[in-house]
């Protein structure tokens, strides 16, 4: 399937020949290091030199190797993390930085990989055209990371107009993107990375799913305006579960007091809005979507 064995039985067969090695020895420079190495990735232990706000979120990658749509970036990711190992043991900071950089592109093309749905195939090709691309760097396109224009045009329409909060596997990923845009808050007020969450992260809708009998809702929004608005992304943030509890459906000056107690900035800041109504959920949409296009270099 997608080509996988013909390639390590390609790159087997070189090895044995080029080390004049056995599988033991395979096993133990090559199979074993990964192994080791992916341990410490979903461990949090890899540590990393760059400055806070230009490195890489390891949670958004671990998140995107979680997700089906975009689970084939873990192919680059270990092959990036080998390498940094291999530059820290030789205390090369500036090489470990430069691999840290193409970590962070690669966010880029996780998001691509996870929003707009490419075929298996289409995925697993792009991940090895970029092992191949960092091997034959050029001029216009230094390591195949970069995303096209189409694809950043894409992305953006998809954050846009997507249904983020309508089903499960939607929400996995809505919970990833806000999760790493609340970190990027987080490292620009000089505060701690956030470690990853996902088991423990709800995800709320400012405006509530079940809001019918709630006057302050009804009231106050249309059945339209309710229908076309209620799952996109400006009217969604993270909390953690027991927070959410709480909550529940209750008007909003209930959910604006604890929202100001929340630890994530994005979720934080909802709760400086006097009211919640179309134009104050608009204005929401179009700052979330303008940060994820910072962070994601969209």
């Amino acid at each position: 399937k997608n080509c996988e064995v013909d390639l390590l039985e390609d790159y087997l067969n070189k090895f044995m020949t080029k080390e004049d090695a056995d599988g033991k020895e395979f096993f133990e420079t090559k199979v074993e290091p990964a192994a080791k190495i992916l341990k410490q990735f979903y461990d949090t232990g890899v540590q990393l030199v760059g400055k806070d706000e230009e490195a890489p979120s390891l949670s958004f990658l671990q998140s995107a190797t979680s997700i089906a749509t975009s689970k084939e970036v873990k192919i680059v990711i270990l092959d990036f993390l080998l390498k940094h190992k291999e530059l820290r043991d030789v205390h090369d900071e500036a090489g470990q930085i430069s691999i840290e950089k193409q970590l962070k592109q690669l966010e880029g093309i996780a998001l691509w990989s996870m929003l707009t749905k490419p075929k298996p195939k289409v995925r697993f090709q792009r991940c090895i055209n970029i092992l191949l691309s960092t091997r034959s760097a050029t001029d216009t396109d230094p390591n195949g990371l970069a995303l096209l224009r189409e694809e950043k045009e894409a992305i953006r329409e998809i954050l846009n107009t997507a249904e983020f909060g309508a089903r499960a596997g939607e929400i996995k990923k809505v919970k990833a993107m806000l999760e790493r845009l609340n970190e990027h808050r987080l490292v620009i007020q000089h505060q701690n990375r956030m470690e990853p969450l996902q088991s423990t992260l709800h995800l709320e809708h400012i405006h509530p799913q079940n809001h019918n009998n709630v006057e302050s809702w009804t009231d106050n929004w249309t059945h339209k305006e309710s229908s076309v608005w209620l799952h996109r992304l400006g009217n969604l943030v993270i909390l953690n579960q027991k927070k959410n509890a709480k909550i529940g459906n209750g008007s909003f000056n209930v959910k604006a007091e604890h929202f100001s107690n929340s630890p994530y900035p994005l979720t934080n800041q909802i709760s400086k809005h006097m009211e919640w109504n179309v134009a104050s959920l608009t204005k929401n949409h179009e700052d979330t979507i303008d940060l994820a296009t910072e962070v994601f270099g969209l």
